[in-house]
């Protein structure tokens, strides 16, 4: 059995109702964590599976544990109004049965994994987060382009050596 004892005394902190599974912590319903001026959150934080919508908003978050892309929300997911300066690599492997809100924080990057995250509602930015969201997205294409163009011609290089080499190799 998993320990999980981190995530409920902080759920028990907010008196947050819960149900311990042998393979995660379940609340049925919204789980509301808002306005609590929070800094952080347990590692383990992870391990919810939140029957309903997950509001973190209006909190002193400056960074999310690398868990946290393991949670599965039923419904939206509100990180509004913290201070989050990156995402944790997981936060690609997210499943959210609403809606994203990521508004007025300080993020300065986003992971490569931002794409992949399974929002079935609508993803709100503001617009600097939707201009480093942009432009990384273009950088990775041409990063992509890029590398398939040294590729293309680390062949080339090899089949010259070859060829060069066959000639030598015939001369003597």
């Amino acid at each position: 059995m998993n320990n999980f004892k981190e995530l409920t005394d902080f759920l028990d902190k907010y008196g947050k109702k819960y149900i311990v599974h042998s393979d995660c912590v379940e609340v049925k319903g919204d789980l509301w964590l808002n306005s609590n001026n929070l800094t952080s959150l347990p590692e383990s934080f992870g391990n919810l599976k939140i029957g309903g919508s997950l509001e973190l908003f209006s909190n002193n978050l400056t960074s999310l544990p690398e868990s946290f892309g393991n949670l599965k929300i039923g419904g939206s997911l509100d990180l509004d109004f913290n201070k989050l300066e990156s995402l944790p690599e997981s936060f690609g492997n997210l499943q959210i049965g609403g809606s994203l809100e990521l508004r007025y924080n300080k993020l300065k990057s986003l992971p490569e994994s931002y794409d992949d995250i399974d929002v079935k509602g609508n993803i709100y930015m503001d617009f600097i987060t939707r201009i480093i969201y942009n432009c990384q997205k273009r950088n990775r294409h041409k990063l992509k382009k890029l590398e398939a163009k040294l590729e293309a011609e680390r062949k080339k290089l090899e089949a010259e050596e070859l060829r060069v080499k066959s000639q030598i190799w015939v001369n003597e």
